[in-house]
């Protein structure tokens, strides 16, 4: 390359000014030619006889660019092969300047398509029941220090096919000088079968309270730390408490005698340990 750059100005069918940045490899190291360095020299007829030429070495500029090259495509690789979605909402134009190729599998959406959503297509995507609360910690977060702030939100985004899923967002805004905010960045994944595992267990415990509520005997839960974590009705009937008082966390030692204390606390213990 290098060498029919010089052939052509030896010709003059190229002239000696420019932009075009000639680099050669010597052994391991790296030579800039500038065209706006070559010289042509020419005799009495006014033909090429010589060019002059400066270079300089540019070794460490070549090696830098190479490790960034490197740098950045495994930052690239990560993202592309994150399961979460990782994504840049920037807020001065209201759209997406990144977000990562997992969206597809999450949402149903390629890149291209939510690249190109405005900021109304964005919060459409939202489950109407959570708009409103999505924008109050919006509204938080940039007027919070984010170490006073949680970085994470749980709302329901709708899939392209699949309908509305639980999502969690973890993210943090970028601010400019003047304490704008000029970005979102953030991942977020889908938490739709923790959820939906969640809520059968609340349904779970709910048939579980309703059942020992109809028991005629005392039942009552006891943590670790003798705390009274719940008792139904005949239990609290039992102890003579009302529910608002068993509310305050009672705990065992207050509910027996002195004398008995403390062998049911060595017993309650030995019992936990097994």
């Amino acid at each position: 390359k290098v060498k029919s750059v010089f052939d052509e100005l030896m010709i003059g069918k190229i002239e000696p000014v420019g932009k075009t940045l000639i680099l050669k490899e010597i052994g391991r190291t790296w030579l800039s030619c500038l065209r706006p360095e070559n010289t042509v020299l020419k005799n009495d007829q006014g033909k090429i006889y010589a060019t002059l030429s400066s270079g300089r070495d540019v070794t460490e500029r070549k090696k830098a660019e190479q490790k960034l090259k490197e740098s950045e495509e495994k930052f690239r690789s990560v993202l592309n092969n994150s399961l979460d979605v990782i994504y840049k909402l920037n807020l001065k134009k209201g759209k997406y300047d990144y977000v990562s190729p997992s969206c597809k599998k999450l949402l149903g959406y390629s890149v291209d398509e939510l690249m190109s959503f405005e900021l109304k297509d964005i919060i459409s995507l939202m489950c109407p029941d959570d708009v409103k609360s999505v924008r109050e910690y919006y509204d938080k977060e940039i007027s919070q220090p984010p170490e006073e702030f949680p970085p994470t939100i749980e709302y329901r985004l709708k899939h392209k096919k699949l309908g509305y899923r639980w999502i969690s967002d973890t993210r943090t805004i970028l601010f400019d000088e003047e304490g704008i905010p000029l970005a979102i960045i953030g991942n977020f994944r889908d938490i739709s079968e923790q959820r939906e595992a969640e809520q059968k267990l609340k349904e779970s415990e709910e048939k579980f309270r309703e059942l020992v509520e109809l028991l005629p005997d005392g039942i009552s839960e006891i943590d670790t730390k003798f705390n009274i974590t719940y008792a139904n009705s005949v239990a609290l009937e039992l102890f003579g408490y009302s529910q608002e008082e068993f509310n305050k966390s009672l705990k065992i030692q207050s509910r027996t005698r002195s004398s008995r204390r403390r062998i049911e606390c060595e017993l309650m213990k030995r019992l936990f340990k097994g």
